[in-house]
């Protein structure tokens, strides 16, 4: 999904993006195709975890993955209510991700394994 920013609204929302993800990621440049013909592109940016981040996974094993999940926490709140949101998000959107679904699954697994059951902190 891609979303154009506000008109005069740029700067203090960029300034927000690098702040809640500045515990992992950096704002990188892309080009995106907005025709299945790559007929319109745009320049975009996108926020990425590089490889020398020291909490970069790469393909690591699904439990390792959420182990870090549940563990993770930044500025903006844990990472464990930030993937359960976007879960709950993508499904009242009709959309489907199964990487996303087997992830959740994956620690929600673990949370009953461990005793520590997901709490909304809002």
């Amino acid at each position: 999904m891609i979303f154009r920013l506000p008109s005069g609204e740029e700067e203090a929302i960029l300034r927000h993006l690098d702040h809640r993800e500045k515990n992992g990621y950096e704002r990188q440049p892309i080009e995106v195709e907005l025709t299945a013909e790559g007929e319109e592109i745009i320049n975009a940016i996108t926020y990425l975890a590089p490889p020398h981040n020291p909490h970069f996974l790469g393909d690591a094993p699904l439990s390792d993955m959420a182990s870090q999940i549940i563990d993770a926490h930044g500025p903006s709140g844990s990472n464990l209510a930030y993937l359960l949101e976007l879960e709950k998000e993508l499904v009242a959107h009709g959309i489907r991700d199964s990487h996303i679904e087997t992830l959740a699954l994956a620690v929600r697994k673990l949370q009953s394994q461990c005793g520590h059951p997901f709490r909304e902190s809002r």
